[in-house]
């Protein structure tokens, strides 16, 4: 057997747990969706690809190890495990799809790996017992209600590498405290992506160099504190950019053991810039 078709055992309501062999390389659309008394799943490291739905409505799962061999997660792959509690991606993933963990309420870990480019539309909705979480330095995109009804976040923190947040992508996040934004560039995103979070009791953290331009725009403005970044404030993780000239970025450049650069780098390798490894090619 090389691969579980769609809706195979979907509806198997007293299914409470099965170990697939490790012929099998994907899991299709809704393979065990509504599988309510599902504890046990065993996936072999031979599988590629997770489904639609797959796992929609695995209520009883509270723990769910994704191989490393998986390369793609459908939409609403577990969207409704609402006793999931973590979750780690693993590298060869490179979208979080939309609705992936919609409504897992009990999700307290994501681990997002630097292969993920994109977080699709309400990838993570209603995850209320996230307290925080750190987009890797891949992620260009987070999409509408990406984060929203996260009511438990109280820290987030947004690499450099973002250039879009959609609509709603952060509503309703009750708790919010302090967001890291480390984009030098204002991310293109709408007056609403942060409606219902809490801005007017919160910190806004980023780069010195741009602050005045963060502290005019919406909405940024609307956060009731925006300062600059410090070298002690957490950092997202990964490489933060790729440059093959650094004449363009200020601002003091350090080796990996510390020393501080006297100029610019003049070498190709990996140095540090405001906390956060850059490569020079």
């Amino acid at each position: 057997m090389t691969s579980i078709g769609s809706y195979t055992f979907g509806r198997c309501y007293s299914l409470k747990s099965i170990t697939i062999p490790n012929s099998v390389t994907s899991i299709g659309q809704g393979a065990f969706d509504y599988c309510y008394r599902l504890t046990s799943v065993t996936i072999p490291n031979s599988v590629t690809s997770i489904g639609y739905g797959a796992f929609l409505a695995c209520k009883s799962l509270t723990s769910f190890n994704i191989p490393t061999s998986v390369t793609s997660i459908g939409d609403y792959a577990f969207s409704g495990c609402f006793r999931l509690t973590s979750i780690t991606i693993p590298d060869g993933v490179t979208t979080i799809n939309q609705n992936t963990f919609y409504g897992c309420s009990a999700l307290t870990s994501v681990i997002i790996p630097n292969s993920v480019t994109s977080i699709g539309e309400d990838a993570l909705h209603g995850c209320s017992a996230l307290t925080s979480v750190t987009i890797p330095n891949s992620v260009t995109s987070i999409g509408g209600f990406a984060f929203s009804a996260c009511s438990g976040l109280t820290s987030i923190i947004i690499p450099n590498s973002v250039t879009r947040i959609g609509d709603f992508a952060f509503k309703d996040c009750t708790n919010l405290q302090d967001l890291y934004l480390y984009a030098e560039q204002l991310p293109t995103t709408s007056n609403i992506a942060f409606i219902g979070a809490n801005t007017a009791n919160a910190t806004l953290h980023v780069p010195v160099d741009v602050l005045s331009d963060y502290q005019t725009a919406a909405p940024w403005k609307d956060f009731g504190a925006i300062v600059a970044l410090t070298d002690n404030d957490p950092k997202p993780a990964g490489i933060a950019d790729v440059r093959s000239r650094m004449s363009e970025v200020r601002g003091a450049y350090y080796d990996l053991n510390g020393r501080r650069l006297n100029g610019e780098p003049t070498q190709m390798g990996i140095y540090v810039h405001r906390g956060r490894k850059v490569v020079v090619k």
